[in-house]
């Protein structure tokens, strides 16, 4: 899939109509093995390619929504065919500035979480009184309220301003 558009390549999987997206069947589906084992602190999961396939190791001391973002993000890693370890090598950190590589795999983990056409219906639909309405989303989708508000900020459902982190309304 090398080369591929990542939007065509996201088209292409398989949707559900509600969330959560059942990303460890996304996994199954795409033939990636996911382990999850003792990491090292700094490290949320890796990609790997190895004679008998590929495989995901998540981190074992991480909660579930980072999980699921990280095996989203390390999906991506292996449907656009970049940034792929062996064993040999999967440890070696890249301690410099953040390779576009992996903003890409964010972004697709986003989309593939937290899709933009449903996050829209969900946000619309979503009566939340006197809760946080992002803590809401994040529930229903299964990921962190920080993943869920970075979201409605990409996707101009906020009401706050990205960078003050106050009220449209106050800022000037």
């Amino acid at each position: 899939m090398s080369g591929m558009d990542p939007a065509y390549t996201i088209r292409l999987i398989p949707r559900q109509i509600e969330p959560p997206l059942d990303i460890n069947w996304l996994a199954e589906w795409l033939g990636v093995e996911v382990e999850i084992r003792p990491l090292p602190r700094n490290v949320a999961g890796l990609y790997l390619h190895t004679d008998s396939g590929a495989h995901i190791l998540l981190n074992a001391g991480d909660c579930p929504e980072r999980q699921r973002w990280t095996t989203a993000h390390e999906l991506a890693h292996h449907i656009l065919n970049i940034g792929r370890h062996s064993p040999k090598n999967a440890f070696q950190i890249n301690t410099g500035k953040r390779d576009h590589s992996e903003d890409l795999c964010d972004r697709f983990a986003a989309e593939i979480l937290m899709p933009a056409t449903l996050i829209r219906k969900k946000a619309a639909e979503v009566k939340h009184g006197r809760y946080d309405k992002t803590a809401l989303l994040a529930n229903m989708f299964e990921v962190s309220v920080t993943a869920m508000r970075i979201r409605l900020r990409e996707l101009r459902l906020s009401k706050t301003n990205r960078r003050a982190n106050i009220p449209e309304s106050s800022a000037q």
